[in-house]
């Protein structure tokens, strides 16, 4: 049996350091993410076990969205951007 799952993640980071005396602290939060796979699953035993995960995604979706294709305007110019950088 296949099921689609979609998960929506940050990266948070805290940095401390000293440098002539003084320590300082800094936090970084990276923007959200989204990472959607379609995951094969086997049932042995009577219990569901994981197979693998054949398709994955990380094209963004607004937090809570469920729908099978993105169709914010904002996020598919941001994800066609970010795709364009990385080349």
């Amino acid at each position: 049996a296949y099921e689609i799952f979609r998960i929506w993640y940050k990266f948070f980071a805290k940095f401390k350091g000293t440098r002539d005396g003084v320590t300082k602290t800094a936090e970084e939060t990276s923007d959200r993410m989204t990472r959607t796979e379609k995951s094969l699953f086997r049932q042995v035993d009577g219990k569901w076990l994981f197979v693998s995960s054949p398709e994955t995604s990380d094209t963004s979706f607004a937090l809570g969205d469920t729908s099978e294709t993105q169709t914010d305007v904002v996020l598919k110019t941001k994800d066609a951007v970010g795709s364009l950088s990385a080349k």
